[in-house]
């Protein structure tokens, strides 16, 4: 028998040796820690690139969810900051979900509240803006009044993997 005559079948197994995806990496909740609670990134730049770590990570998010947060559905209290969102269209649970961002309740550990609450008081404070859209630009020298773009967004951890020094870090393609 001459597989030849079937072409359907060759084509079948032909496709199965090149259609395997490979998976981004995801970071693990040490490199989440390391990045977060690194000093020597302190600025605007990379303050605003941390609360978007916090916010997919802590809430499952995806990029789209992440941009659709708003500073009013934000709320800080002793426990962390309580983050109010709605699941994107795809989902079949369009209620609303909170989630968590917790503080440290011991000496030595990652403080992720006191990233947001950092951020969150620079953003009202700084530039008076107290509803809307949650992420806006960060440059080396302060914040702008504009909107972080779901290109800039989607960069992030990227830019997070090479910070860490991790291998291929343009496989790092979301923190969940």
């Amino acid at each position: 028998m001459d597989l030849k005559t079937f072409t359907r079948v060759t084509a079948l197994i032909k496709g199965m040796q090149t259609d395997v995806k490979k998976k981004a990496d995801v970071f693990s909740n040490e490199e989440i820690s390391n990045f977060i609670s690194d000093n020597t990134i302190s600025t605007p730049y990379w303050l605003v690139r941390k609360v978007v770590v916090l916010l997919a990570f802590f809430g499952g998010l995806r990029l789209t969810e992440t941009l659709d947060l708003k500073l009013e559905k934000i709320e800080s209290t002793p426990t962390g900051i309580v983050v109010t969102h709605q699941r994107s269209k795809q989902r079949s649970d369009k209620k609303n979900s909170k989630f968590l961002i917790p503080r440290a309740k011991l000496p030595g550990e990652t403080d992720y509240a006191g990233v947001m609450d950092s951020y969150l008081h620079e953003i009202k404070d700084c530039l008076g803006i107290f509803t809307g859209r949650v992420l806006w630009t960060g440059r080396p020298t302060g914040f702008v009044e504009s909107h972080m773009g779901k290109n800039k967004l989607a960069e992030v951890p990227k830019e997070m993997a090479a910070h860490l020094g991790l291998d291929q870090p343009e496989v790092f393609l979301s923190f969940v």
